[in-house]
């Protein structure tokens, strides 16, 4: 588990790619907000978490869970999901609004997973510029 990549995996360089295509700026691995988002606007208040399908246990892939030291991968599994929607509510209650977007999904269709963020963002950027005036 310890040499499991966490920091720019692919499906996370390739929703930055695309999100750069559509001309966004965004922080990324930010650590000023709980569970450090894999993308972060921080002017719009929207964090972005790619997930992995196996660690955090997407259901609907095809990935197993391992046979060897079955307790310590439950274990495991169960605190890693506990610690996402623990973050996730605390995000919500300052404010945020958090995305998560799944491996297996993001390397279907890039464009649809990010389609809900993107719009998101624009949403955002139209209600701080009304909210400026």
């Amino acid at each position: 588990m310890q040499k499991s990549k966490s920091k720019n995996t692919k499906p996370e360089l390739l929703v930055r790619k695309a999100l750069s295509a559509w001309g966004f700026r965004y922080r990324i691995h930010y650590k000023k907000l709980v569970g450090t988002p894999d993308i972060a606007f921080p002017k719009e208040k929207i964090a972005v978490f790619v997930h992995g399908c196996f660690w955090h246990q997407h259901g609907n892939c095809g990935f197993s869970k391992p046979a060897s030291i079955p307790k310590g991968w439950r274990d495991q599994f169960i605190k890693s999901n506990k610690r996402d929607i623990d973050n996730l509510r605390t995000l919500k209650q300052i404010g945020w609004t958090p995305f998560v977007l799944w491996e297996c999904r993001i390397l279907e269709s890039v464009k649809e997973e990010i389609e809900p963020v993107i719009v998101a963002v624009e949403r955002a950027r139209i209600k701080n510029r009304a909210s400026n005036r």
